[in-house]
């Protein structure tokens, strides 16, 4: 009956990382790293027994579930019941606990296809009873990204976003509204479902996550929550690093307040200095921006038009701010290494939010020789090396 795509970046930050749990002062973009969804529905009395079918090919969880059950324990009278958020999460937790109707591949113990499935839920449950959805029939949600699942790059965020944009373009088809592009109240609908699910579901605090996979591009955030997002910019090459460790890490916030005992002297003026590279470093994305305003993205000769200095001033901030995080004691050996790598080439490079990744800052003039050089080095020392840019679209209809 219906079938259509969605697609929603990852996050990245360039300055902030560490105090994003606050919601502070950061400048964050888009990474075209992609979560992706395709939805089906079918007509009624197509299959012998309507269900929910859920393909989560990333972390392996494929789940049928009887719309007969699900309407048992969430409906009233045929219409979905009224939940607060921690009550709609209590029934979707109780509905899991007595999953023997279920049929696919389910692990209850594993903690990613548990949250990834309750936050399926609870976006089709909120979703549903605030547009009106009737779910008649049999639909399939088939779902998966190009993002490392639950390793700082957005993917939470990216997956919830992807979701509430499913489901909310689906009412709209369902009321007979057929359109190809997301419009800006679509978007705001969008951010409000995903960051409640982020909230209940994920434990997350930080909306960033969410504005910028919903909006993408490149955008600033300061103390009070304001934001200036800036959509013509042109996008900007980087590769991610993965820093190749396994273990379970620390959260950043601990790391943190670990270290502060050893930097405790310096602390205020190392926080002073972070802060003041930032808004440096915000100035010259603000000279690039005004300059992309007029270049084409299309046009083949941009990486010649734009402010090349600006770039280079940008390169510096984010070593400067590598070097801050490693006094206080928030990077790791393989990062620290992975940098010096950069270095060598002329590259900037920095961790990502939870110390899995790196970042590495290619300037517009970077050819293409020096980045496959660098690439196999860092390939030759078991580093994970993906090409992709920073700054693009948000989340977006797909052309099937």
């Amino acid at each position: 009956m219906y079938k259509f795509n969605i697609s929603a970046p990852g996050t990245i930050v360039l300055h902030g990382d560490h105090m994003l749990e606050q919601n502070r002062s950061c400048i964050a973009a888009a990474l075209d790293i992609r979560t992706k969804l395709q939805f089906s529905s079918l007509s009624p009395r197509t299959v012998p027994r309507e269900h929910i079918k859920i393909e989560f090919s990333n972390i392996n969880l494929y789940l049928c579930i009887p719309l007969d059950a699900f309407y048992e324990h969430f409906y009233d009278q045929n219409v979905i019941r009224l939940f607060k958020s921690e009550e709609r999460l209590v029934a979707i937790k109780e509905f899991l606990d007595v999953s023997n109707n279920f049929t696919g591949i389910y692990n209850s113990i594993d903690e990613r296809q548990t949250s990834s499935l309750q936050a399926f839920l609870y976006l089709l449950l909120f979703i549903a009873y605030e547009e009106n959805i009737q779910i008649t029939a049999t639909i399939i949600v088939k779902l998966w990204s190009d993002l490392p699942i639950g390793k700082g790059l957005g993917s939470s965020a990216s997956f919830a976003v992807c979701l509430a944009a499913c489901f909310l373009r689906w009412s709209f088809l369902q009321k007979g509204i057929v359109h190809y592009e997301f419009k800006n109240e679509d978007y705001k609908k969008i951010e409000y479902y995903a960051l409640n699910c982020e909230k209940t579901i994920y434990n997350s605090q930080t909306l960033i996550n969410v504005f910028t996979s919903v909006y993408g591009a490149i955008t600033t955030f300061d103390d009070e929550g304001t934001c200036e997002t800036m959509e013509e910019m042109l996008p900007m090459k980087i590769l991610i690093v993965d820093a190749n460790i396994n273990q379970k890490m620390e959260s950043t916030s601990f790391i943190l307040a670990k270290n502060m005992e050893y930097v405790k002297p310096c602390v205020d003026f190392i926080m002073n200095s972070l802060e003041a590279v930032m808004t440096t470093s915000a100035r010259a994305v603000d000279e690039i921006y005004f300059k992309s305003i007029n270049i084409r993205k299309d046009d083949s000769n941009w990486p010649v038009l734009v402010p090349l200095d600006s770039y280079k001033r940008i390169s510096t901030f984010i070593n400067m701010n590598q070097g801050l995080l490693k006094a206080m004691g928030m990077s790791s050996p393989n990062i620290d290494f992975i940098c010096a790598i950069a270095r060598k080439y002329s590259l900037a490079s920095k961790i990502t939010s939870d110390n899995r990744f790196a970042f590495i800052f290619l300037l517009p003039n970077t050819n293409h020789q020096l980045i496959v050089k660098l690439t196999n080095e860092l390939i030759s020392y078991n580093f994970l090396v993906i090409e992709t840019t920073m700054v693009c679209t948000g989340v977006r209809i797909e052309a099937r």
